[in-house]
Order: structure tokens, then C-alpha cells, then sequence
């Protein structure tokens, strides 16, 4: 092993590894020469463990150092010399520069016979080192003589050149790697951002996976991205942010003033040109640590921007490499955010069509005015509590919305008959949901609803229609309509009777449980939040009231 005495004085010494030295003083004792390695104030900073204490002293000697210091062309020699310390002891030494290791040297010390003598005693007392025990030591290693230590001199300076070598080539292949592995890292993160972008539903979850695999695949210290709140930007997309590292959400107004960087107050001209910040306020933690801005365009203007700073690592200053990343994520969430927008227009366009489908049953009959409203929105609250995904849930709600379609096929004088229904005209109303299933199984985006429309009056005892199903076999989608399907006409007014309170609503519901209705789900409807539905209820039945006034 070496014995470690680097100094607090030596950097050039504490930038090298450990074991760097180890190679090149363990070829010079297999030479036959003891060995250390002296750093720029002449000190001993490494050494093999096999070297024996008496050695090491000599060699670090203060009459070695002072030797070495008073001859410029020892102390300043670009190559291995050969120096006669007295009669008998000669000192060798290659400098290591080339090592990376400035100012330091290897030394070696040979003799040419076991040293004795008046100024052989004198170096030991200067080393404080017995004479007979270090000219032992010495001996150890072999004698030497002019024409040896020439080549012992050239060959140690080979093997310091040969280490050179192996070090700017193990340097050269560990950045490779380096390299290597950040390509690979930036494949794997476009790649994986790229397949999550075919999720349009998920605007959260896609933000949040962005900054997080960001942060973690980068050296930035934080990761920011921030869409601007402004009415014109799309709903699921309005005002929403995320980070990930070493800043939060109080970092977000110092976010959000970035977003008109670089288009001269006015977003609509913002491009996505990068853009590298010296310092930003909120952001940065000292003035020259950089900031790397992009721009998120879609519909041809900026409505957001992703950010990172607080780079570590040995390089802190924004890249090019940095700068590529960033754009093409950022392309990614533009190419993201156009989708969402255009799957909301498409949405708010079907959800008008289906609503104006709704409204024309709404007209035909007054005492259901904005049932199917109130069906969809408790149909919605029912999926979400019984642990559906939002977009499962969503799918439901459009569901309640066009469940009693196919009572456009009804007759109105049935629909608005006051009092029991014959037998015959029970059946023209029993014959509504297959109705409804006709009327949309050729809408494409209808086909996965259409269970939900066909089933909604089965019952769990199977005694319902059309298809008599029973239990499990009623689609759920079906079941939680039925639910709130009965909840609301328990709540409204009828030709044949007067709503129910909410009391007898809610008793009825729990008495149906297991029969008419899937137990769980009726249950369920007794503990949900219902100030949305009531909220509906009451905007319903004030409209209600101005078409009956304007009629009148």
C-alpha cells in the first residue's frame, strides 16, 4: 500500500487518485532503487508500504531537500537527472508533470557500494536515522553503477510516460462513457416523453413525468415548466405547472414572469428560440448562476415556458447539449398541448351536439326538463367515488347525458299522461332504451357508451328490461345510472305525483339496494357530496319556471 503524507499545500498532489503513484514507485524498486515521490515543497507525499522508515527519512531529508532546492537544474528540470549526493550516493529524479502532477518528482535514491563514512553519518544525523541500519536498507536494493543508472533513469522515465499515456487514455474512454451513457439517457428519456404524449386525457400526469424524468436523466438542480393562465388558453391546459429539484411552488410567480421573455410584451411573437439567463430573480441563487428558458408554442404562440438552472457537475454552464434537450422536450409538450386542445374543441363540439339532443327531449316533456343533466353529473360523482378513472368516469357522464334518448320515440301524450299508464302504453315506454341504442350504435364515438343506454333499467333481481339481466351481468356503466337514474325522478315532479323529499329519497334508495339497485353503488349515492346536483336542480327548475311563464 503507499503511505499517504500529502500536505494541505500540495493541489497538484490532492488532484490525483490515490493509487496513481503506486505503478511507477513499484517499478522502481522492482529496478532496484528505493523510491518516494516529493511534492512541490520537497516533502514526501507518497511512498510504498514496503519501504522501510530509515529510507523514507533519508530520502525526505532535509539535506536532500536542500540539496535538490540550491541546483536549479535539479530543482527545475524538464527531464530525469542524475545527481551525486556524496561519495557513493547518487539521486535520481523524473519529473512528473506529465502526470498532471505539477512541481512534483519521482525520486530515487541508488549507491554504488553499501554507504559509509564521515558524510554518510552526517546525511543519516540530518535524517535522524541510524548510519548502519539505513546503509542496510540501502544495500537491500542492489548496488549500482554509471552506466546502470543511465538506464535506470531512462527507464523509469519511460514508465513515466507509459503511465501518462494510460492515464490520458483511461481519461479519453471514461468521457466516452460518459458521453455514451448521457446519449443513451437522453434517447431513453425523448423516447419514453415521446410514447406518453399520445395521452391527451392525463394533462397532469404528462407535465409531471416530464419534469420529473427531466430532473432526474440532467445535471440541473431544479426543473420547472409553467403554462399561462389566461382565458384564451384551453381549460385542461389553463394555468398549469410543475417542478421537480430544489425549487417549489413559491418559485411559480418567478416562473410565470418568464413566460413574455423574449417576445416583447406580447406572447403571440414569443418563438422557441432557447434563451440563457445569466441570473432570474426567484430562480437563480447567486448572480452568474444560469437559467435555460423555453418557450412551449401552440397555436402559433407561446402559452407556457420550461426552465432549468442550478446546474452541478463540472460543468455548470449551460451547454449546447442542455440546449438541444430542452427544445426537443418542449417540442414534445407543444406537439402534447395541441392535442389536448384540439381533443377539447372536439369534446366541447360532441358534448353540444349530445346536449342539443338532450334539450329537444327536454322540450317535448317540461316534467323532465334537465333530468338528464342531473342523471350525468350524479352518474359522474357515483364513478369517481366507486374508484373509476377520471377518463372512465367522463365516458359515464356522456352516458347519463343520452340515457333517456330514445324517449323521443314516445309519444307525447304518453310522457306527459298524468296518473297510471295502461298496459300498452307502459310498453311504448319500456321500449325506449332499445330505442336509444338504435339511434346511436352508428356514432362512432358513442359505441363504448351504448351498455350504459340499452341497460339502465335492468334490475339486480332481474326482473327489469329489456334483456331481464341480473346481478354482475348488468355492464356497471348501466348500474350507475340506474342509481342515479331513480334518485332524481324520486327528486322531481311528475305528471303522476309530486317530488319526495330527500329524506324519503334516500330511504327508498337504501330499501332498493340489492333488488331493483346494485347494493354498493346505492349505498354510495347516500354519501357523496350532492351540492352539485342541488345547484342543477335549482338552475334547472328556475328555467323550468321562465319557459312555463313565457308559454303562459
Amino acid at each position: 500500500m503507499i503511505r499517504d503524507q500529502r500536505m494541505p499545500d500540495h493541489p497538484q498532489a490532492h488532484a490525483l487518485k490515490d493509487d496513481t503513484f503506486k505503478p511507477l514507485l513499484q517499478r522502481a524498486q522492482d529496478l532496484g532503487c528505493a523510491a518516494c515521490v516529493l511534492g512541490p515543497t520537497g516533502r514526501v507525499i507518497a511512498a510504498l508500504g514496503t519501504l522501510d522508515e530509515s529510507t523514507e527519512h533519508l530520502l525526505g531529508s532535509h539535506f536532500v531537500r536542500d540539496h535538490i532546492a540550491a541546483d536549479p537544474s535539479l530543482r527545475d528540470a524538464p527531464s530525469p537527472v542524475t545527481t551525486q549526493l556524496i561519495p557513493g550516493v547518487f539521486l535520481l529524479l523524473v519529473p512528473l508533470g506529465v502526470l498532471d502532477a505539477a512541481d512534483c518528482k519521482l525520486l530515487a535514491i541508488a549507491v554504488s557500494a553499501p554507504p559509509s563514512g564521515p558524510q554518510w553519518e552526517s546525511l543519516c544525523r540530518a535524517a535522524q536515522t541510524d548510519p548502519q541500519i539505513a546503509s542496510e536498507a540501502l544495500s537491500r536494493f542492489g548496488t549500482t553503477d554509471s552506466r546502470a543508472l543511465r538506464l535506470l533513469t531512462t527507464a523509469l522515465w519511460g514508465a513515466v510516460k507509459d503511465l501518462a499515456s494510460i492515464h490520458e487514455r483511461d481519461a479519453s474512454l471514461e468521457s466516452f462513457t460518459n458521453q455514451l451513457s448521457e446519449c443513451y439517457d437522453t434517447i431513453d428519456l425523448i423516447y419514453a416523453v415521446g410514447r406518453r404524449a399520445h395521452a391527451p386525457l392525463d394533462v397532469p400526469g404528462f407535465l409531471r413525468f416530464v419534469i420529473d424524468r427531466l430532473h432526474g436523466a440532467s445535471n440541473f438542480g431544479w426543473v420547472g415548466l409553467c403554462l399561462d393562465d389566461a382565458p384564451a388558453i384551453t381549460t385542461p391546459l389553463r394555468g398549469r405547472h410543475a417542478f421537480a429539484g430544489s425549487i417549489g411552488d413559491d418559485a411559480l410567480p418567478a416562473l410565470a414572469s418568464l413566460l413574455t421573455l423574449g417576445s416583447e410584451s406580447d406572447p403571440a411573437r414569443a418563438g422557441a428560440a432557447p434563451i440563457v439567463l445569466p441570473f432570474a430573480p426567484g430562480l437563480s441563487s447567486f448572480m452568474g448562476e444560469q437559467v435555460l428558458v423555453q418557450h412551449i408554442v401552440c397555436k402559433h404562440r407561446s402559452i407556457g415556458v420550461l426552465a432549468a438552472g442550478a446546474k452541478h457537475g463540472v460543468d455548470r454552464v449551460m451547454s449546447s447539449y442542455d440546449i438541444q434537450i430542452l427544445e426537443a422536450l418542449a417540442g414534445y409538450i407543444s406537439g402534447f398541448c395541441e392535442s389536448v386542445w384540439l381533443y377539447e374543441d372536439q369534446r366541447e363540439m360532441f358534448l353540444g351536439t349530445v346536449g342539443s339532443i338532450t334539450a329537444a327531449l327536454d322540450a317535448k316533456d317540461r316534467y323532465t326538463f334537465g333530468h338528464s343533466e342531473r342523471v350525468a353529473h350524479l352518474a359522474h360523482r357515483l364513478a369517481i367515488a366507486s374508484g373509476m378513472s377520471p377518463q372512465a368516469a367522463e365516458r359515464v357522464h356522456i352516458a347519463g347525458l343520452v340515457h333517456d334518448v330514445g324517449k323521443i320515440g314516445v309519444p307525447e301524450a304518453v310522457l306527459t299522461k298524468p296518473g297510471r299508464l295502461t298496459d300498452e302504453e307502459f310498453a311504448h315506454i319500456k321500449k325506449h332504451p332499445e330505442v336509444g341504442h338504435r339511434i346511436l350504435k352508428d356514432i362512432p364515438l358513442l359505441r363504448d357508451i351504448l351498455p350504459g343506454v340499452l341497460h339502465h333499467h335492468e334490475r339486480i333481481d332481474g326482473r327489469g328490461y329489456p334483456a331481464g339481466l341480473s346481478g354482475d351481468a348488468i355492464p356497471i356503466m348501466a348500474r350507475i345510472i340506474a342509481v342515479a337514474d331513480t334518485f332524481d325522478a324520486m327528486s322531481s315532479n311528475r305528471s303522476y305525483r309530486s317530488a319526495l323529499t330527500r329524506e324519503k329519497v334516500l330511504a327508498e334508495i337504501t330499501r332498493s339496494a340489492g333488488t331493483q339497485l346494485d347494493a354498493d353503488l346505492a349505498h354510495l349515492i347516500t354519501r357523496i357530496d350532492l351540492s352539485g346536483y342541488d345547484a342543477l336542480f335549482a338552475k334547472h327548475s328556475k328555467m323550468e319556471s321562465m319557459v312555463t311563464q313565457k308559454a303562459a
